[in-house]
C-alpha cells in the first residue's frame, strides 16, 4: 500500500503532466489568441536546471517577442500559458527578426 503522501504526489505529477500536454497541444496558441496575438513559434534554451522560452508572436501592431523561464521545460510552457492566458507576457518588438 502507498503512502498518502506518494499518492499525492503521484497525483500532482499527474495533474501537471496533463497540463502540459493541454499547453503544448494547442493551449499555448490559444491563450495568446485571445490577446489578439498569432505564436509564429517559440524555441527553448536549457542551461543547467534552468530554461528560457523564446515566444515569437504576431500582433496587430507588428512582431513581438516574449522570454519566459522556468526550472523545466514543461513548467515553462505553464507558465507561458498562464501569462499569456491573463495578459501578462511581456512583449517587446522583435528587432532579431
Amino acid at each position: 500500500m502507498t503512502s498518502k503522501v506518494e499518492q499525492e504526489d503521484e497525483a500532482r505529477t499527474n495533474r501537471l503532466a496533463l497540463q502540459t500536454h493541454r499547453v503544448a497541444n494547442g493551449g499555448l496558441e490559444s491563450a495568446i489568441g485571445r490577446t489578439g496575438g498569432v505564436l509564429t513559434g517559440f524555441s527553448a534554451k536549457m542551461s543547467g536546471e534552468d530554461v528560457l522560452l523564446t515566444l515569437r508572436i504576431t500582433m496587430p501592431s507588428g512582431k513581438m517577442i516574449a522570454w519566459v523561464g522556468g526550472e523545466t521545460l514543461g513548467s515553462a510552457l505553464r507558465k507561458a500559458f498562464r501569462e499569456g492566458n491573463r495578459d501578462g507576457l511581456n512583449l517587446r518588438e522583435d528587432k532579431w527578426d
